[in-house]
């Protein structure tokens, strides 16, 4: 998986793409393979495509944060709020510590014009942080 990953960090995403859709011709359930694709996709602005990716990629990873979380990411672009509030607190209650989850979800509030609960979950995000950082001090 190395390559593809090497071929979009280097920003060659026609590359990456199909070196990601050759490994899933061979494996179709090559949850990496997927998730990376998705991530593309959601990138060219084919968010429908990435949210079906992910969702297939769920289905032998259904707790998997980071396929979560860009789900998440993907059905706010898409408008679809209430999904992808429902999504990344899932993110969140298996690790509260996902910093990007809840980035994700003070958007969904900020669009939501829910400042109250902004702060509340950027207060939240500030002590999970913490938590994570002491954790990883005292190791």
């Amino acid at each position: 998986m190395g390559v593809g990953t090497c071929l979009q960090k280097l920003g060659d995403m026609t590359s990456a793409h199909h070196y990601y859709t050759t490994v899933l011709s061979l494996q179709p359930d090559h949850s990496h393979a997927l998730m990376n694709l998705g991530v593309i996709l959601h990138s060219e602005g084919a968010i429908d495509d990435a949210i079906a990716t992910y969702k297939t990629c769920l289905q032998a990873s259904p707790d998997d944060i980071f396929i979560l979380n860009n789900l998440g990411a993907a059905l706010q672009v898409k408008g679809d709020n209430e999904e992808s509030k429902q999504v990344l607190e899932k993110v969140l209650n298996i690790d509260p510590n996902m910093v990007a989850a809840l980035v994700n979800l003070a958007t969904y509030y900020m669009e939501e014009g829910d400042i109250g609960e902004i702060g509340r979950e950027a207060e939240a995000g500030a002590k999970r942080q913490q938590k994570h950082y002491t954790t990883f001090l005292r190791n």
